[in-house]
């Protein structure tokens, strides 16, 4: 008997030491170092950093929904981009754009169904009426949908809402919505619907760096603005707000596509952060009447200002969080090691 506990006792302790042990990075991805893009509205550069990639266990099952030319999807994280309703049906949105290459006349949200038998056909023009990109989507009321995507080389600034009460049919109600700014008007949107019915619409969106020919709004070159409405976003019981420990006290300002947003009854939650800013996650459990803020991954140069650096481990700005039932947040992200030699932002490997 003493035996037989013996061995258990170290099997037990070998399974856990083997458990506790860290992958191990293979030298050539760990020392794969790239120069960082900054974020774009526009397809100007179409180099690519391929990493090896990791061999499939299963082919997963797929159906093709569209097809685009303009393959920017996103310069970090991804947007909302496909809701799975209850009833079976799905509602999907992808940038779109045939006019290759400056996509001037034609970019814009590409859009299909699912009806619960068969996808529709491919869309062959985008929602709005001007040039836009970078679209979000959810569910809106009893059984209807909403999407918000920015205006982008089109007759002005700021994002476009679309919403039907009926999803997968009917036509679409369109307004505009502009950041306090003109001057530093909105890119990158992201957003969510909450409440009991997704009733409440919760939008984030930054507004235009310096670098894309924006301007700083009080004191963030990049500032993210929060926003919430109840009846659809045609009012809004808060609109952008900086959010107490997003402001220019702990932060220079933000990058676009770094940050998401999702929304489960009275709960919602906002995760942002990249290489040169801390990984947070802003939480609410009142429906976005107050936050709580949780650093995941603290920076080591707070309030970069753009100063050489010594090599560091920080967050890539790819990340995405979901609520489990009980409410809590689950977060996964990416991890590399980055610095500054002459001033600019270089990213060097993933681990």
């Amino acid at each position: 008997m003493k035996r037989i506990l013996l061995l258990t006792l170290v099997f037990s302790i070998a399974f856990g030491v083997y458990a506790q042990q860290r992958v191990t990075v293979p030298k050539d991805v760990r020392n794969h170092a790239v120069l960082m893009q900054k974020p774009t509205v526009e397809t100007n550069n179409f180099s690519q950093e391929v990493m090896p990639a990791a061999k499939a266990f299963f082919p997963p099952e797929e159906e093709v929904i569209g097809n685009t030319y303009f393959d920017l999807q996103s310069n970090s994280s991804m947007q909302s981009r496909i809701h799975v309703y209850d009833d079976g049906t799905v509602g999907a949105v992808f940038t779109i754009g045939f006019d290759f290459p400056n996509f001037s006349g034609d970019r814009g949200t590409g859009y299909n169904y699912y009806d619960g038998n068969a996808w529709g056909d491919w869309p062959t023009e985008r929602l709005e009426a001007d040039r836009t990109g970078w679209c979000a989507y959810d569910a809106w009321g009893d059984n209807g949908e909403i999407n918000v995507i920015h205006y982008s080389g089109a007759a002005t600034d700021g994002v476009v809402f679309s919403r039907r009460d009926t999803k997968g049919t009917g036509d679409w109600t369109q307004w505009d919505f502009h950041a306090p700014d003109p001057a530093a008007d909105f890119l990158w949107p992201r957003m969510a619907t909450g409440g009991i019915n997704h009733d409440v619409v919760h939008y984030i969106g930054l507004t235009k760096p310096v670098a894309n020919q924006g301007a700083v709004y009080q004191g963030l070159d990049g500032a993210i603005l929060y926003s919430r409405s109840e009846d659809g976003g045609t009012t809004w019981s808060i609109e952008n707000i900086i959010l107490d420990g997003m402001t220019s006290a702990e932060y220079t300002g933000f990058a676009g596509d770094t940050y998401e947003i999702i929304a489960d009854g009275d709960n919602v939650a906002i995760l942002n952060g990249e290489s040169w800013v801390d990984l947070m996650l802003m939480k609410s459990t009142d429906g976005g009447d107050t936050w709580t803020k949780t650093v995941i991954w603290e920076n080591p140069y707070p309030l970069w200002n753009a100063t050489p650096t010594d090599t560091f481990y920080c967050a890539d700005g790819a990340h995405h969080l979901a609520f489990d039932q009980s409410g809590k947040v689950h977060v996964v992200f990416g991890i590399n090691r980055a610095m500054s030699l002459d001033g600019t932002a270089n990213h060097g490997s993933p681990v």
